[in-house]
């Protein structure tokens, strides 16, 4: 094997010792380092969909850049080059430019690819179905990062996927995949928030939409996600 695949897999190895329950990561408290994180991925959304027509490979390496940065800021006493590959190596064999540009930063494909490695825990029928909960949002990603109604499709798709889990899944499953879904955290109402409350009249873009109650409590959720979405990739294809 390559050694930099080797470096990937150790250090991802290391990373994913960093429990979520834990109350420090690095020289971070969960808070402070889940919270950054979080405003990195926020960033990306307020900024396609503050202006849909920019580069959206601009906004998402800014995003990966952010990201690395909270990462060496929190685990200072881990090689910086080592940070830069790993989660570069990361977003880009899990093809997450992708998921962000082309499909809205949907966590379908994380929780909907069939694992190689042990036998399937869902039925054939989940794999088929639960995709398909994303294709009416997709479809309006597409047409206009920018449109209102993603914040409420955006949930309607997430509910999608967790009746299909439940429908389909063992127990133990369920539990997994509900966890790669971060279902306590809508990204385009977040993003929303922070847009009305930098417009200078204020006024939100969607109405009725709003954050989960979740979402405003818990912010535990995007630098896992990472996490979640390799250690997903290295199950079914290691």
């Amino acid at each position: 094997m390559l050694a930099w695949y080797w470096r990937l897999v150790a250090s991802l190895g290391f990373l994913s010792l960093v429990r979520c329950e834990h109350s420090k990561i690095g020289n971070c408290t969960r808070t402070e380092f889940f919270d950054k994180h979080r405003q990195c991925e926020l960033e990306f959304y307020v900024s396609y969909r503050s202006n849909p027509k920019g580069n959206c490979n601009t906004y998402f390496l800014l995003m990966v850049d952010c990201s690395k940065n909270v990462m060496k800021s929190c685990l200072d006493n881990v090689d910086t080059d080592m940070v830069d590959t790993t989660l570069g190596m990361a977003y880009a064999q899990r093809g997450m430019e992708f998921k962000y540009c082309r499909e809205g930063g949907l966590p379908l494909t994380a929780v909907t690819t069939p694992p190689h490695s042990q036998a399937k825990r869902c039925a054939e029928k989940y794999y088929k179905q639960t995709p398909k909960c994303g294709d009416d949002f997709k479809r309006k990603f597409l047409e206009s990062p920018a449109d209102y109604t993603l914040c409420e499709e955006y949930t309607r798709v997430i509910d999608c996927a967790k009746f299909k889990i439940e429908q389909y899944c063992t127990r133990s499953e369920a539990r997994d995949l509900r966890e790669g879904l971060a279902e306590d955290f809508n990204p385009y109402c977040a993003a929303d928030k922070i847009i009305a409350e930098r417009s200078p009249n204020g006024n939100s873009r969607s109405p009725g939409g709003s954050t989960t109650p979740a979402g405003e409590v818990t912010i535990v959720r995007t630098a896992c996600l990472v996490f979640v979405f390799t250690l997903f990739w290295l199950r079914n294809y290691l």
